[in-house]
């Protein structure tokens, strides 16, 4: 993967992680002390950008873990089914990574970056659920409550259903990586001579 398409990988999932913080800290702080004009300003907009790309390191290491700890089952399961009893993945992984040419690794690479995106922003949008809602309850006293039950219904349908479509989306491409290694890695010991597993 060359470093402009990582690094516009963690900004996607940054951004997400720098929305909801920003509302839980407009949530405890409020707004009216931000300048509206000097937030727009292109030189007020790098150092942002220079946070979000570390949030979207961070955000992916912390997200990786718990995908890791929680669905190690799910994981399990695809690795025995699609590559067998006792086969470590990474070991299939590096195998392909040496043999296979390149135009086949940058598409495992694309496909392992969106899985990362929406592996992150499956938890990113429930974070995002949670901030908006206490955003809207505790710093937008000016709105009526009336319409601040539409906007807390309609802004949490719209994170339950971002969680489940990324979660889906994730899992199918965890499902379509452990089916391409298994292929892949076939083909190329066919290729080379070698007995496949």
């Amino acid at each position: 993967m060359n470093t402009t398409a990582l690094f516009v990988e963690l900004i996607v999932i940054g951004v997400g992680t720098a929305a909801w913080i920003t509302l839980l800290i407009l949530s405890i702080f409020g707004y009216f002390w931000i300048p509206g004009q000097q937030i727009t300003a292109l030189i007020a907009l790098l150092p942002f950008l220079s946070l979000i790309y570390v949030l979207g390191i961070v955000t992916d290491y912390l997200v990786f873990n718990i995908y890791r700890k929680v669905f190690r089952r799910l994981e399990d399961f695809f690795c025995r089914r699609y590559l067998g009893e006792d086969i470590d993945v990474e070991t299939v992984r590096t195998y392909v990574y040496t043999y296979a040419a390149e135009n086949v690794i940058n598409r495992f690479e694309y496909d392992r970056s969106r899985l990362r995106i929406c592996r992150a922003w499956s938890v990113n949008f429930v974070c995002l659920a949670i901030s908006t809602l206490v955003f809207l309850w505790t710093d937008l006293a000016q709105i009526d409550s009336s319409i601040k039950i539409k906007i807390s219904i309609f802004s949490t349908m719209v994170c339950a259903f971002g969680v489940v479509a990324t979660f889906y989306t994730w899992r199918n491409l965890s499902e379509g990586d452990y089916k391409r290694l298994k292929r892949t890695s076939t083909f190329l010991k066919i290729e080379r001579g070698e007995k496949p597993d």
